[in-house]
């Protein structure tokens, strides 16, 4: 089940960025190399991630995805190759979904909001951003929270 708003706002600070294009199946490593990274450098990660699969043209099924995390942090850090610093992220004017149940049904609520877009002829203006919340170690997967985000022209 998905309880939808319009006109919400997404709002983070210090977020620790990787953007790629790479196959579905590496994305868990990326996410892994992160928290690593944020340890390394002694910040904490807050239990937020964001993430995008940004629309690609250029893409095929071969190709891999145009994937997007971001990381909410307790600080600054120092940007890498791999990893940019971002000091906020913000979405206004957004389609707002908050997914009810284990995140095993979220993409069933997805699918409902990006139905709900169409339905009242919504124009996005960003691609679709999932925020997990209530991230931490050795937590049961029916804890952590799933909300959606997705810009749309006023």
């Amino acid at each position: 089940m998905i309880k939808i708003e319009e006109d919400k706002s997404l709002y983070f600070q210090n977020l620790l960025q990787f953007r790629k294009i790479l196959h579905q199946s590496k994305i868990g490593d990326y996410i892994t190399k992160m928290e690593e990274y944020i340890s390394e450098k002694e910040k904490n990660f807050l239990g937020i991630r964001i993430e995008s699969f940004h629309n690609n043209p250029l893409l095929d099924k071969n190709s891999g995805v145009d994937f997007e995390c971001l990381m909410v942090i307790d600080g600054e850090i120092i940007s890498t190759e791999d990893f940019i610093y971002k000091k906020e992220i913000k979405i206004e004017n957004a389609l707002y979904g908050f997914h009810e149940g284990t995140i095993l049904s979220a993409d069933k609520s997805r699918i409902k909001l990006l139905n709900y877009m169409r339905e009242k002829r919504l124009t996005p203006s960003t691609d679709l951003f999932t925020v997990f919340s209530n991230l931490k170690d050795g937590q049961s997967i029916d804890e952590i929270n799933v909300e959606y985000y997705i810009g749309i022209k006023k």
